[in-house]
């Protein structure tokens, strides 16, 4: 480094009074300045230069790319990564300011200014840097998480007070002593097992620490100048040395806070499970869909549906609504003219696979109708517009649809008029009518295992689980008004997604049996997209996928407190517009795929595999119990009447591989106008099929006549 030629410097004696602090530092001293020759003091040999650059360096670097190194994608809470950022700059900001200019022409009252804004840097990191550490350690409990962040934020404005306001160097560093001790509380709840975070950031926590204290302390006692004074004046004294274990500190900070923070975490966490270390990587790029235009609706439902043939998504369509079915082969870039499914007059808004029939899907729109298509097993090569069944019964806009898992033909169907109707949709019939249980919008509808159980969440914050051949039970779920989700778990437990009176974002389990109190509630993050649930009942995971998010975070339900286990989070760039779920029996097992999704962005579809490591080539039979099949256990007038069945299991070893055909999909015609058109589009492929087959037997016999003409020349 070449450096100008400065102004003389002044020994220790001849330095301003108010400049004497390290009588061990002898010579190097600036003389009195003003504003512009300080600035220039960057450039020439002086005891105070590497103070600043010690400083004055990381905090260019930190400025630059602290923003770029934040896992911004994993933080949902964005003031932790906005203060976090803050906490890095400050103590580095006002070290240089105080450094640069402590020789200022106006005396001791600009240099006491310019010391009140370093101890303000250094307070700003205590303070700024435990709140993230804070948050997170007290993350499943927001009472205890509020009044222990306010606590600190008291107990730290106490402490810059004494900073600024200390007579001596040992009394300021005593004013953060109740910081550490605090902190180092949060230090011991997580060594216990009872505080949130991860552990791995442990070491970071304890290093971040001990590097300030170890700081602190050697400039206190002025090592190593203090033993040959005038050696250190310009390079490696004390004050050098606790800058770079400042900036050491700061980005063990870093790294505390870069580690990815779980929804839970204690010593329980790093428990035994086979699931651990699932991870999500997304397939690639020419294993996508391309060029899709997906739905610009503002709807909260998943906007695609997937079977081990297809693969559906709402799209933006003109003059009425569409979709499109792919098979799953056909990945791409997918052409603007690919035949839709587009009999709707209004908007799609739900769509689902039946999941007796991969043929077989079912949409619901805003022109307040449910439709039933069927689609051909090579895909469509014309527009689709007339269903095999219309099914009219809403007054308004019809946005979620489920399929009875183990009853053929029923259909269950949810509107914005807050009416559920159940359908035998083989006779086009809405054969029960729930219209007088929900007094506002219907959220979210499913089924149980055996679909004997409904489950819906409304508006009005309550939960209700019925039969609906029965009667219905209801109780709150979560306080906010936004969205609720709710989904059967494991043991008929319910696992729910919605807000909090703060706007944020929860997950909770529930006990039907017991509503008075949830066995878990956990608050995830302040992010609005609503969280749709997915869940795997042969491993017990279940996937958070939220719209808008850029993440998939998946957890363990298990009968151990706390039931539901964080496990890890599938990060990308691109946010999602919606998501589809393949079923089991589509998964390819001799990669121990244990889910797959189909990920929605505004102009693709993104595959995304969530594997299991696992080194053998073996079948996992851990991780492949036997799953639901394709083969409905009863009837759709038989459950109506009464009757239910349990899902038909199948094996995954090997590969499935269908034993039966897909369930016949029948529709007595006597009952629905549509089946007419429909059927008169079979008799027409009946038709083309019998003319091939005529031509193919009139080639068969030219065939022979030429054979037999040959043989007879060879003869002769």
């Amino acid at each position: 480094m070449a450096f100008l030629n400065g102004p003389r410097l002044l020994d220790w004696a001849n330095s301003p009074p108010h400049l004497q602090f390290n009588k061990y530092v002898l010579t190097g001293y600036r003389p009195i300045s003003s504003v512009q020759e300080c600035i220039k003091s960057l450039f020439y040999l002086h005891n105070e230069l590497g103070n600043i650059y010690t400083h004055g360096i990381p905090l260019l670097c930190f400025l630059v790319l602290l923003p770029l190194n934040i896992p911004w994608s994993q933080i949902s809470v964005t003031w932790l990564g906005v203060v976090h950022f803050l906490a890095c700059l400050s103590p580095q900001l006002g070290s240089v300011v105080y450094h640069l200019f402590m020789n200022h022409e106006g005396g001791e009252p600009v240099y006491k200014t310019l010391l009140t804004l370093d101890m303000c840097g250094i307070c700003m990191i205590n303070t700024l840097g435990a709140l993230p550490i804070v948050y997170s350690t007290l993350l499943c409990y927001p009472f205890t998480r509020t009044v222990a962040l306010l606590m600190y934020i008291l107990l730290s404005s106490y402490a810059i007070y004494c900073a600024i306001t200390a007579r001596s160097r040992v009394r300021r560093l005593r004013s953060f002593a109740w910081q550490a001790l605090f902190r180092f509380s949060f230090f011991l709840l997580r060594w216990v097992g009872v505080g949130g975070g991860s552990p791995t950031s442990l070491r970071h926590f304890l290093t971040m620490d001990a590097l300030a204290v170890l700081g602190g302390v050697i400039n206190i006692t002025r090592i190593p100048e203090r033993f040959r004074p005038g050696l250190f004046d310009y390079w490696c004294n004390s004050h050098q040395i606790m800058h770079v274990l400042v900036v050491v500190s700061i980005l063990s900070t870093f790294f505390t806070f870069s580690t990815p923070i779980p929804v839970i975490m204690s010593r329980k966490v790093v428990r035994t499970s086979k699931f651990r270390h699932v991870f999500g990587q997304a397939v690639k790029a020419d294993q996508c869909y391309d060029d899709i235009r997906i739905s610009q609706m503002t709807w909260d439902s998943n906007f695609c549906s997937v079977n081990p043939k297809f693969v559906a998504m709402i799209v933006d369509a003109s003059g009425g609504g569409a979709f499109i079915v792919l098979p799953l082969s056909k990945t791409g870039r997918i052409d603007m003219s690919l035949p839709t499914v587009c009999g709707h007059t209004g908007p799609v808004l739900d769509i689902e696979f039946c999941p007796h029939n991969d043929n077989i899907i079912a949409s619901g729109s805003e022109d307040c109708s449910v439709m039933i298509w069927e689609i051909p097993d090579g895909g469509l090569i014309t527009p689709l517009k007339d269903p095999v069944v219309k099914l009219d019964g809403h007054s308004k806009r019809v946005g979620i649809l489920s399929w009875h898992p183990t009853a053929h033909n029923v259909l269950m169907s949810a509107g914005c008029d807050n009416v559920v109707i159940l359908w035998n949709v083989a006779r086009g019939e809405a054969v029960v009518r729930i219209d007088s249980v929900h007094p506002d919008l219907i959220y979210s509808a499913c089924w149980n295992r055996n679909g004997s159980q409904i489950l819906t969440a409304c508006k009005d914050k309550k939960l209700r689980v019925f039969d609906p051949r029965k009667g219905s039970e209801k109780d709150k779920a979560h306080e906010g008004s936004r969205p609720i989700r709710a989904v059967f778990v494991s043991d008929g437990k319910i696992l729910t997604t919605g807000f909090s009176r703060m706007s944020e974002r929860q997950v909770a389990l529930w006990d039907p049996k017991n509503f008075g109190e949830a066995l878990t509630l956990q608050e995830l993050d302040t992010s609005s997209g609503v969280l749709l649930p997915f869940f795997d009942p042969d491993t017990g995971v279940v996937y958070l996928c939220g719209k808008g998010d850029s993440s998939i975070r998946y957890f363990e339900v298990t009968d151990e407190a706390p039931y539901v286990h964080y496990l890890s989070m599938y990060s990308s760039k691109e946010s999602q517009k919606g998501m589809g779920y393949m079923p089991k029996r589509g998964l390819e097992v001799n990669k121990c795929e244990i889910a797959r999704f189909y990920k929605l962005h505004e102009r693709k579809c993104e595959p995304i595999v969530m594997t299991v490591p696992r080194k053998s080539d073996l079948f996992q039979e851990d991780l492949y119990p036997d799953t639901i099949g394709p083969e409905p256990s009863v009837e759709a007038d038989d459950w109506f009447a009464g009757k239910d069945g349990e899902p038909i299991l199948i094996s995954l070893k090997d590969g499935f591989v269908a034993t039966t055909k897909n369930k016949e999909f029948k529709v007595i015609k006597s009952l629905m106008a549509t089946t007419s058109a429909s059927s008169s589009n079979r008799q027409s492929d009946s038709v083309d099929v019998q003319a091939l087959q005529n031509e193919m037997k009139e080639l068969r016999e030219m065939v022979e006549q030429l054979t037999k003409r040959v043989s007879e020349l060879e003869s002769k």
